[in-house]
């Protein structure tokens, strides 16, 4: 696709911002400048690195030239949880969800926290979900430039934010994206 696209470059990447219709989230491209530098790349990633990318303005007519793909990931995030600070919620002896059950005698903690993420990039959009599940158990107009090729034929970071918080709603990595149609 040939556009305007708000795209910039730092020190080891190139930025390229995708808005989504309605302007309350976009898709930001990382594409290291170094073909074999993805790892240096997510070493030096913090959160206001990332919200400084979010926030740049520049951009022009720009060939983005983006694979298909699909991503699909489950993980239990019950130890995570836990050694951020809630280990008595995992805890039977420990826990105190009373304002939960049903019976006062029930005692109720929690069991497993899953979380399931899908995504799907192609040429008519994105499409992404997500869900977490706590189990309780008892007990522009375009420039006439000439457009500045933006090709993701190599690894990149992608992630989904919300443009007014900058929250991330997702962030991923191609590690081997697949090659060129035609």
């Amino acid at each position: 696709r040939t556009a305007w696209f708000r795209t910039f470059e730092d020190q080891d990447a190139r930025v390229l911002a995708i808005p989504y219709k309605g302007g309350a989230a976009e898709m930001l491209l990382v594409l290291p400048k170094d073909a074999a530098g993805l790892s240096a790349l997510e070493a030096g990633l913090t959160p206001a690195r990332i919200g400084g990318w979010g926030q740049r303005k520049e951009g022009g007519r720009t060939a983005l030239e983006l694979p298909r793909f699909t991503f699909e990931g489950a993980t239990d995030l019950s130890a995570t949880l836990a050694a951020m600070g809630m280990p008595d919620a995992f805890a039977a002896a420990k826990a105190d969800f009373s304002g939960m059950a049903r019976q006062p005698q029930e005692p109720l903690y929690i069991g497993v926290v899953l979380h399931k993420a899908f995504i799907a990039v192609d040429e008519k959009g994105t499409e992404a979900a997500a869900a977490t599940a706590v189990l309780m158990r008892t007990g522009s107009a375009p420039h006439p430039e000439e457009p500045v090729p933006f090709v993701c034929d190599r690894p990149f970071l992608f992630f989904l934010r919300h443009v007014s918080t900058g929250a991330l709603l997702f962030a991923g990595r191609l590690a081997a994206p697949p090659p060129a149609a035609g």
